[in-house]
């Protein structure tokens, strides 16, 4: 088991090079500052990622109840538009029986 553990950590040093060790502290037993600096650019961009992700999912939430209550004013405006249409048509309605009566009561006094 440790010669083909061994095997696979020397294929992998050979299509990796020096880049790539399964040791923290890099391959000559100090800190690899290069690895170091990726893994942090990394853990950085992954950070940024995630901000930005809960950004856009508040915006979208914030877009979503913007549609929301945009959509009932538009139901409410509706409901006015109907209820300005129903009393000018009524108010039209009185003013012809208005008319109709003060045609009868100019009748009436004529006699």
């Amino acid at each position: 088991a440790r010669r083909r553990l061994r095997a696979l950590s020397d294929d992998r040093a050979a299509l990796f090079g020096a880049r790539y060790t399964d040791d923290p502290a890099g391959p000559a037993g100090g800190p690899s500052d290069r690895n170091l600096a990726q893994r942090q650019q990394l853990l950085s961009g992954s950070d940024r990622l995630d901000r930005s992700t809960q950004r856009l999912k508040n915006s979208q939430a914030l877009a979503s109840e913007t549609e929301a209550i945009g959509a009932s004013t538009l139901a409410d405006l509706h409901r006015q538009r109907e209820t300005i249409q129903h009393t000018h048509e009524t108010l039209l309605q009185s003013e012809g029986y208005v008319d109709r009566s003060v045609k009868t009561l100019r009748g009436m006094a004529r006699r």
